[in-house]
């Protein structure tokens, strides 16, 4: 008897209405996320190569960050 695989879980996707960026530092660099209230979504990665920022575009550090827009 070949038992059925379980169903993979459905993920709902939705368009977030703001044009969001995406902000690459150097790894060692500090950064806070905005304060909570100021944008819809915010993700802030560190990895061994980069900090990572995903934020509104509107809010991206374009002083200290490589900025990719859009």
């Amino acid at each position: 008897m070949t038992e059925t695989p379980p169903a993979p879980p459905r993920v709902t996707l939705r368009v977030l209405p703001e044009t969001y960026a995406v902000c690459r530092m150097d790894p060692a660099a500090e950064h806070t996320v905005p304060v909570a209230g100021t944008g819809s979504l915010y993700c802030l990665t560190r990895t061994a190569d980069e900090l990572s920022l995903v934020c509104p575009e509107a809010l991206a550090p374009r002083a200290e960050a490589r900025v990719e827009p859009g």
